[in-house]
Protein backbone atom coordinates (compact mmCIF):
# COMPACT_ATOMS: atom_id res chain seq x y z
CA UNK A 1 0.00 0.00 0.00
CA UNK A 2 1.40 3.72 -0.62
CA UNK A 3 2.35 5.50 2.12
CA UNK A 4 -1.08 8.08 3.13
CA UNK A 5 -0.23 11.35 4.91
CA UNK A 6 -3.90 10.91 6.70
CA UNK A 7 -3.62 7.73 8.10
CA UNK A 8 -2.71 6.47 11.18
CA UNK A 9 -2.68 3.36 13.74
CA UNK A 10 -4.37 2.80 16.86
CA UNK A 11 -4.05 -0.78 18.05
CA UNK A 12 -4.29 -2.35 15.02
CA UNK A 13 -7.11 0.05 13.45
CA UNK A 14 -6.60 2.99 10.92
CA UNK A 15 -7.70 6.39 11.83
CA UNK A 16 -8.53 8.92 9.35
CA UNK A 17 -6.44 12.25 10.51
CA UNK A 18 -6.05 15.69 8.54
CA UNK A 19 -5.66 19.16 9.79
CA UNK A 20 -7.60 21.60 9.29
CA UNK A 21 -6.11 24.56 6.48
CA UNK A 22 -5.22 27.44 8.14
CA UNK A 23 -7.33 29.75 5.78
CA UNK A 24 -10.18 28.57 7.55
CA UNK A 25 -8.63 27.50 10.96
CA UNK A 26 -10.88 30.36 12.44
CA UNK A 27 -14.09 29.05 11.21
CA UNK A 28 -13.59 25.68 13.39
CA UNK A 29 -11.69 26.56 16.47
CA UNK A 30 -11.57 25.41 18.46
CA UNK A 31 -11.44 21.92 16.55
CA UNK A 32 -7.90 22.07 14.66
CA UNK A 33 -8.01 18.64 12.78
CA UNK A 34 -10.49 16.02 11.77
CA UNK A 35 -9.91 12.93 13.27
CA UNK A 36 -11.80 9.56 13.35
CA UNK A 37 -11.95 5.56 13.44
CA UNK A 38 -11.92 3.81 9.51
CA UNK A 39 -13.33 0.80 11.68
CA UNK A 40 -10.93 -1.39 9.40
CA UNK A 41 -7.56 -3.38 9.88
CA UNK A 42 -7.01 -4.00 6.64
CA UNK A 43 -4.84 -1.60 4.91
CA UNK A 44 -6.32 -1.52 1.55
CA UNK A 45 -9.79 -0.52 2.45
CA UNK A 46 -8.28 2.09 4.93
CA UNK A 47 -6.46 3.26 1.72
CA UNK A 48 -10.07 2.94 -0.02
CA UNK A 49 -11.82 4.93 2.69
CA UNK A 50 -9.05 7.60 3.62
CA UNK A 51 -8.92 8.49 -0.18
CA UNK A 52 -13.15 8.98 0.02
CA UNK A 53 -12.54 11.00 3.21
CA UNK A 54 -9.80 13.21 2.19
CA UNK A 55 -12.36 14.02 -1.36
CA UNK A 56 -14.99 14.21 0.81
CA UNK A 57 -13.40 16.66 3.45
CA UNK A 58 -11.29 19.02 0.13
CA UNK A 59 -15.37 19.28 -1.01
CA UNK A 60 -16.09 20.49 2.53
CA UNK A 61 -13.45 23.03 2.58
CA UNK A 62 -14.15 24.25 -0.94
CA UNK A 63 -17.87 25.38 0.09
CA UNK A 64 -17.26 26.58 3.00
CA UNK A 65 -14.50 28.99 1.25
CA UNK A 66 -17.59 29.77 -1.23
CA UNK A 67 -19.71 30.56 1.87
CA UNK A 68 -22.35 27.68 0.53
CA UNK A 69 -22.02 25.76 3.54
CA UNK A 70 -21.10 26.39 6.94
CA UNK A 71 -18.14 24.82 8.67
CA UNK A 72 -19.04 21.40 10.76
CA UNK A 73 -16.47 20.88 13.19
CA UNK A 74 -18.50 17.18 14.03
CA UNK A 75 -19.40 16.00 10.96
CA UNK A 76 -18.73 12.31 10.09
CA UNK A 77 -17.26 12.37 6.77
CA UNK A 78 -18.30 9.04 5.19
CA UNK A 79 -21.46 9.35 6.38
CA UNK A 80 -22.16 13.05 4.99
CA UNK A 81 -25.00 12.51 2.33
CA UNK A 82 -26.19 15.72 3.03
CA UNK A 83 -25.54 19.17 3.26
CA UNK A 84 -24.85 21.61 6.24
CA UNK A 85 -27.23 23.79 6.70
CA UNK A 86 -25.96 27.35 6.49
CA UNK A 87 -27.65 30.71 6.79
CA UNK A 88 -25.74 32.14 3.47
CA UNK A 89 -27.49 30.74 0.79
CA UNK A 90 -28.05 31.06 -2.76
CA UNK A 91 -31.16 32.67 -4.31
CA UNK A 92 -31.39 32.98 -8.40
CA UNK A 93 -33.61 36.02 -9.79
CA UNK A 94 -32.23 35.53 -13.48
CA UNK A 95 -34.72 36.50 -16.17
CA UNK A 96 -32.63 34.91 -18.96
CA UNK A 97 -29.41 32.80 -18.66
CA UNK A 98 -27.09 35.74 -19.58
CA UNK A 99 -28.19 37.81 -16.43
CA UNK A 100 -26.02 36.56 -12.92
CA UNK A 101 -28.38 35.18 -10.28
CA UNK A 102 -28.56 37.94 -7.26
CA UNK A 103 -27.53 36.37 -4.29
CA UNK A 104 -29.16 37.49 -1.08
CA UNK A 105 -28.75 36.78 2.66
CA UNK A 106 -30.75 34.42 4.13
CA UNK A 107 -32.21 34.10 6.63
CA UNK A 108 -31.72 38.38 7.00
CA UNK A 109 -29.74 38.17 9.84
CA UNK A 110 -26.22 39.71 11.36
CA UNK A 111 -25.24 36.12 12.20
CA UNK A 112 -25.51 35.20 8.82
CA UNK A 113 -23.78 38.77 7.89
CA UNK A 114 -20.99 37.85 10.37
CA UNK A 115 -20.46 34.08 8.75
CA UNK A 116 -20.26 35.20 5.57
CA UNK A 117 -17.90 38.58 6.20
CA UNK A 118 -15.84 35.50 8.48
CA UNK A 119 -15.54 32.92 5.11
CA UNK A 120 -14.03 35.96 2.44
CA UNK A 121 -10.74 35.75 3.85
CA UNK A 122 -8.59 34.91 7.18
CA UNK A 123 -9.44 36.68 9.67
CA UNK A 124 -7.81 36.88 13.53
CA UNK A 125 -9.57 34.91 16.08
CA UNK A 126 -9.77 38.66 18.32
CA UNK A 127 -12.23 39.57 15.05
CA UNK A 128 -14.58 36.96 15.99
CA UNK A 129 -14.99 38.50 19.44
CA UNK A 130 -15.08 42.25 18.13
CA UNK A 131 -17.66 41.05 15.29
CA UNK A 132 -19.82 39.72 18.14
CA UNK A 133 -19.38 42.82 20.48
CA UNK A 134 -20.35 45.24 18.26
CA UNK A 135 -23.89 43.47 16.89
CA UNK A 136 -24.44 43.23 20.64
CA UNK A 137 -23.86 46.36 21.26
CA UNK A 138 -26.20 47.70 18.40
CA UNK A 139 -28.81 45.23 19.58
CA UNK A 140 -28.68 46.86 23.15
CA UNK A 141 -28.47 50.37 21.87
CA UNK A 142 -30.55 50.63 18.88
CA UNK A 143 -32.73 47.16 18.38
CA UNK A 144 -33.17 44.22 16.71
CA UNK A 145 -32.93 45.15 13.34
CA UNK A 146 -32.28 42.84 10.24
CA UNK A 147 -29.29 44.05 7.88
CA UNK A 148 -31.43 45.17 5.25
CA UNK A 149 -33.33 47.25 7.80
CA UNK A 150 -30.04 49.30 8.69
CA UNK A 151 -29.69 52.85 7.98
CA UNK A 152 -27.57 55.55 8.38
CA UNK A 153 -29.83 57.19 11.19
CA UNK A 154 -29.47 54.27 13.10
CA UNK A 155 -25.56 54.26 13.01
CA UNK A 156 -25.60 57.76 13.98
CA UNK A 157 -27.84 56.66 16.71
CA UNK A 158 -25.56 53.94 17.73
CA UNK A 159 -22.33 56.77 17.97
CA UNK A 160 -24.47 59.02 19.87
CA UNK A 161 -25.08 56.46 22.27
CA UNK A 162 -22.18 55.22 23.04
CA UNK A 163 -20.51 58.54 23.52
CA UNK A 164 -23.38 59.20 25.77
CA UNK A 165 -22.23 56.49 27.89
CA UNK A 166 -18.11 57.33 27.99
CA UNK A 167 -17.08 55.31 25.08
CA UNK A 168 -14.19 56.52 23.78
CA UNK A 169 -14.33 57.69 19.80
CA UNK A 170 -11.66 54.95 19.27
CA UNK A 171 -13.95 52.16 20.24
CA UNK A 172 -16.37 53.81 18.55
CA UNK A 173 -14.47 54.14 14.83
CA UNK A 174 -13.33 50.63 15.48
CA UNK A 175 -16.71 49.20 16.44
CA UNK A 176 -18.06 51.21 12.90
CA UNK A 177 -15.11 49.60 11.00
CA UNK A 178 -16.08 46.31 11.68
CA UNK A 179 -19.66 46.71 10.83
CA UNK A 180 -18.41 48.92 7.59
CA UNK A 181 -16.40 45.94 6.68
CA UNK A 182 -18.86 43.27 7.30
CA UNK A 183 -21.90 45.60 5.13
CA UNK A 184 -19.07 46.03 2.33
CA UNK A 185 -18.65 42.81 1.50
CA UNK A 186 -22.04 41.58 1.68
CA UNK A 187 -22.55 44.59 -0.93
CA UNK A 188 -19.42 43.55 -3.00
CA UNK A 189 -21.04 39.82 -3.18
CA UNK A 190 -24.81 41.19 -3.78
CA UNK A 191 -26.06 39.54 -1.06
CA UNK A 192 -27.16 42.97 0.25
CA UNK A 193 -28.22 46.23 -1.80
CA UNK A 194 -26.37 48.67 0.30
CA UNK A 195 -24.05 49.89 2.84
CA UNK A 196 -25.42 52.36 5.18
CA UNK A 197 -22.06 52.64 6.59
CA UNK A 198 -20.51 53.68 3.28
CA UNK A 199 -18.09 57.24 3.93
CA UNK A 200 -18.82 57.33 7.12
CA UNK A 201 -15.79 59.49 8.83
CA UNK A 202 -13.92 58.42 11.63
CA UNK A 203 -14.45 60.61 15.36
CA UNK A 204 -11.52 62.55 15.89
CA UNK A 205 -9.52 60.89 18.45
CA UNK A 206 -7.96 62.84 21.40
CA UNK A 207 -4.27 62.60 20.95
CA UNK A 208 -3.10 60.77 23.70
CA UNK A 209 -0.02 61.83 25.66
CA UNK A 210 3.36 59.26 25.23
CA UNK A 211 3.12 57.11 27.60
CA UNK A 212 6.22 57.43 29.73
CA UNK A 213 8.88 54.84 30.31
CA UNK A 214 10.28 53.43 33.74
CA UNK A 215 12.87 55.87 35.29
CA UNK A 216 15.97 54.48 36.49
CA UNK A 217 15.15 54.48 40.14
CA UNK A 218 11.35 52.42 39.07
CA UNK A 219 13.40 49.69 37.43
CA UNK A 220 15.68 49.51 40.27
CA UNK A 221 12.54 48.85 42.87
CA UNK A 222 11.47 46.37 40.28
CA UNK A 223 14.65 44.38 40.61
CA UNK A 224 15.27 44.64 43.87
CA UNK A 225 11.88 43.12 44.45
CA UNK A 226 11.29 39.50 45.83
CA UNK A 227 10.06 38.34 42.70
CA UNK A 228 13.82 39.04 41.79
CA UNK A 229 15.94 38.47 44.84
CA UNK A 230 14.14 35.91 46.82
CA UNK A 231 12.97 33.87 44.48
CA UNK A 232 9.42 34.61 44.88
CA UNK A 233 6.90 32.83 42.37
CA UNK A 234 2.86 34.04 43.17
CA UNK A 235 0.58 31.86 42.06
CA UNK A 236 -0.68 34.65 39.29
CA UNK A 237 2.93 35.19 38.35
CA UNK A 238 2.66 31.69 36.28
CA UNK A 239 5.89 30.49 37.69
CA UNK A 240 9.55 31.53 36.01
CA UNK A 241 7.11 33.68 33.73
CA UNK A 242 6.90 35.98 36.39
CA UNK A 243 10.28 36.25 36.32
CA UNK A 244 11.71 36.36 32.78
CA UNK A 245 8.48 38.27 30.88
CA UNK A 246 9.84 41.31 32.39
CA UNK A 247 13.21 41.18 32.09
CA UNK A 248 12.40 40.10 28.10
CA UNK A 249 9.85 43.13 27.89
CA UNK A 250 12.65 45.58 29.08
CA UNK A 251 15.36 43.97 26.32
CA UNK A 252 13.30 43.68 23.57
CA UNK A 253 10.83 45.91 23.64
CA UNK A 254 8.17 43.59 22.83
CA UNK A 255 4.54 43.47 23.71
CA UNK A 256 3.24 41.12 26.62
CA UNK A 257 1.89 38.88 24.47
CA UNK A 258 4.70 37.95 22.37
CA UNK A 259 6.19 37.15 24.99
CA UNK A 260 4.16 35.00 26.80
CA UNK A 261 3.53 33.16 23.63
CA UNK A 262 6.99 32.37 23.05
CA UNK A 263 7.44 28.34 22.34
CA UNK A 264 10.82 26.67 23.33
CA UNK A 265 11.61 26.31 19.46
CA UNK A 266 11.10 30.26 19.10
CA UNK A 267 14.38 30.12 21.08
CA UNK A 268 17.44 29.82 18.32
CA UNK A 269 20.73 30.71 17.32
CA UNK A 270 22.41 31.23 14.04
CA UNK A 271 26.04 31.98 13.40
CA UNK A 272 26.73 32.26 17.61
CA UNK A 273 23.61 34.87 18.01
CA UNK A 274 21.17 33.81 19.91
CA UNK A 275 17.79 35.41 18.77
CA UNK A 276 14.15 34.98 19.56
CA UNK A 277 11.66 34.07 16.66
CA UNK A 278 8.04 36.22 16.62
CA UNK A 279 5.70 35.35 14.68
CA UNK A 280 1.87 34.51 14.29
CA UNK A 281 0.47 31.21 14.05
CA UNK A 282 -3.13 30.41 13.09
CA UNK A 283 -2.66 26.67 14.66
CA UNK A 284 -2.29 27.71 17.95
CA UNK A 285 -4.10 31.01 17.96
CA UNK A 286 -0.65 32.90 18.27
CA UNK A 287 -0.55 36.65 17.15
CA UNK A 288 1.63 39.43 16.13
CA UNK A 289 0.25 42.80 16.01
CA UNK A 290 1.32 43.93 12.46
CA UNK A 291 1.21 39.92 11.14
CA UNK A 292 4.78 39.43 10.73
CA UNK A 293 7.52 37.17 11.64
CA UNK A 294 10.97 38.35 13.14
CA UNK A 295 13.95 37.94 14.41
CA UNK A 296 14.92 40.00 17.62
CA UNK A 297 18.63 38.87 18.99
CA UNK A 298 19.28 38.34 22.93
CA UNK A 299 20.98 40.69 24.66
CA UNK A 300 24.00 39.09 26.11
CA UNK A 301 22.36 40.41 29.87
CA UNK A 302 19.61 37.71 29.44
CA UNK A 303 22.27 35.07 28.39
CA UNK A 304 24.41 35.66 31.43
CA UNK A 305 21.16 35.95 33.75
CA UNK A 306 20.56 32.45 32.19
CA UNK A 307 17.33 32.46 29.86
CA UNK A 308 19.08 30.12 27.26
CA UNK A 309 19.95 27.77 29.76
CA UNK A 310 16.23 27.97 31.08
CA UNK A 311 14.93 27.46 27.09
CA UNK A 312 16.97 24.59 27.26
CA UNK A 313 15.41 23.12 30.42
CA UNK A 314 12.16 23.65 29.26
CA UNK A 315 12.91 21.85 26.29
CA UNK A 316 14.18 18.78 27.46
CA UNK A 317 11.24 18.48 29.71
CA UNK A 318 9.29 17.99 26.50
CA UNK A 319 7.33 21.70 26.89
CA UNK A 320 6.26 23.24 24.08
CA UNK A 321 5.37 26.69 25.51
CA UNK A 322 8.72 28.61 27.20
CA UNK A 323 6.66 29.24 29.58
CA UNK A 324 4.23 26.50 29.83
CA UNK A 325 2.12 27.65 33.03
CA UNK A 326 0.58 30.71 31.04
CA UNK A 327 -2.59 29.41 29.83
CA UNK A 328 -5.57 30.88 27.87
CA UNK A 329 -8.40 31.46 30.25
CA UNK A 330 -11.02 33.07 28.01
CA UNK A 331 -12.96 32.42 24.59
CA UNK A 332 -10.57 34.30 22.21
CA UNK A 333 -8.39 35.14 24.99
CA UNK A 334 -4.30 35.28 24.62
CA UNK A 335 -2.00 33.69 27.46
CA UNK A 336 -0.75 37.30 28.44
CA UNK A 337 -4.31 38.38 29.57
CA UNK A 338 -4.40 37.55 33.33
CA UNK A 339 -0.54 37.20 33.49
CA UNK A 340 -0.41 40.95 32.82
CA UNK A 341 -2.95 41.61 34.72
CA UNK A 342 -1.03 40.22 37.83
CA UNK A 343 2.03 42.22 36.49
CA UNK A 344 -0.09 45.77 36.98
CA UNK A 345 -1.51 44.18 40.58
CA UNK A 346 2.09 43.75 41.79
CA UNK A 347 4.06 47.15 40.07
CA UNK A 348 1.02 48.69 41.52
CA UNK A 349 0.02 47.67 44.63
CA UNK A 350 2.96 45.60 45.98
CA UNK A 351 5.93 47.91 44.73
CA UNK A 352 4.34 51.37 44.96
CA UNK A 353 4.98 52.42 41.59
CA UNK A 354 1.45 53.84 40.59
CA UNK A 355 1.91 56.45 38.12
CA UNK A 356 2.49 54.00 34.85
CA UNK A 357 -0.84 53.52 32.81
CA UNK A 358 0.59 49.97 31.65
CA UNK A 359 2.84 48.60 33.68
CA UNK A 360 4.20 46.08 30.93
CA UNK A 361 3.76 48.38 27.70
CA UNK A 362 5.93 50.58 29.86
CA UNK A 363 9.22 48.14 29.22
CA UNK A 364 8.54 48.88 25.37
CA UNK A 365 9.16 52.58 26.32
CA UNK A 366 11.63 52.13 28.44
CA UNK A 367 13.23 50.02 25.91
CA UNK A 368 13.02 53.05 23.31
CA UNK A 369 13.87 55.46 25.66
CA UNK A 370 17.63 53.93 26.09
CA UNK A 371 17.74 52.66 22.43
CA UNK A 372 18.08 55.90 21.82
CA UNK A 373 20.54 57.22 25.01
CA UNK A 374 22.74 54.37 23.62
CA UNK A 375 23.07 55.26 20.30
CA UNK A 376 20.86 52.28 18.35
CA UNK A 377 20.04 52.99 14.79
CA UNK A 378 16.38 54.24 14.87
CA UNK A 379 15.16 52.57 12.44
CA UNK A 380 17.33 48.62 13.47
CA UNK A 381 15.68 49.64 16.68
CA UNK A 382 12.25 49.75 15.28
CA UNK A 383 12.49 46.32 13.67
CA UNK A 384 13.50 44.93 16.93
CA UNK A 385 10.38 46.03 18.51
CA UNK A 386 8.02 45.00 15.71
CA UNK A 387 7.18 48.28 13.74
CA UNK A 388 6.66 48.88 10.15
CA UNK A 389 10.10 50.67 9.31
CA UNK A 390 9.60 54.03 7.74
CA UNK A 391 12.12 54.62 4.71
CA UNK A 392 11.66 53.27 0.92
CA UNK A 393 15.04 50.57 1.40
CA UNK A 394 13.27 49.31 4.49
CA UNK A 395 9.73 48.67 2.94
CA UNK A 396 11.27 47.38 -0.87
CA UNK A 397 13.48 45.14 1.06
CA UNK A 398 11.08 41.69 0.49
CA UNK A 399 9.31 39.50 2.40
CA UNK A 400 12.23 37.62 3.71
CA UNK A 401 13.61 38.00 7.00
CA UNK A 402 16.09 41.27 7.58
CA UNK A 403 19.69 40.28 8.50
CA UNK A 404 20.16 39.36 12.15
CA UNK A 405 23.89 40.69 12.21
CA UNK A 406 22.89 44.25 11.96
CA UNK A 407 20.28 43.61 14.42
CA UNK A 408 22.50 41.73 16.79
CA UNK A 409 25.15 44.78 16.99
CA UNK A 410 22.37 47.55 18.00
CA UNK A 411 21.23 45.05 20.23
CA UNK A 412 25.25 44.94 21.95
CA UNK A 413 24.79 48.91 22.09
CA UNK A 414 21.64 48.80 24.62
CA UNK A 415 22.32 49.36 28.39
CA UNK A 416 20.34 51.19 31.17
CA UNK A 417 22.95 53.29 32.76
CA UNK A 418 22.52 53.35 36.32
CA UNK A 419 20.43 50.39 36.65
CA UNK A 420 22.09 47.40 38.75
CA UNK A 421 20.91 44.45 38.01
CA UNK A 422 24.60 42.36 38.91
CA UNK A 423 22.73 40.42 41.32
CA UNK A 424 20.76 38.63 38.49
CA UNK A 425 24.03 37.20 36.80
CA UNK A 426 24.69 33.82 36.97
CA UNK A 427 28.51 33.53 38.09
CA UNK A 428 30.42 31.70 35.75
Amino acid sequence: MRKQIHLQTRNGVYYFRRRIPEDLLHLYLPKREFIFSLGTRDPAEADRLQRRSSVTLDDEFHQVRLGLKAPDAHITLLDAAKPVAFPITYATHATSPAQQPKITLKPDSFEGLKDYWLTQSPKSRSAFAEADTVIKKFRKLVGKLRPSEVTRDHLVLLKDKMLKAGTAPATINKGRAILAAMFSTAVANSKLPNNPCANMKKLAVPTREEEPPYTIHELQIIFNSPVFTEGLRPAQGKGEAAFWLPLIGLYTGCRVNEGAQLFTEDVQEQDGIPYFVVKPDSATGRSVKDGKRRRVPIHPDLVRMGLLEYASRMKLEGHLQLFPELKVSRTEGKLGDKWGAWWSSYIRKDLGITRIPQPFHAFRHTFVEHGRKSGMDSELRRLIEGHAPNTVEFKHYGSSLYPLEPLHQEILKLNFKGLNISHLIKSA
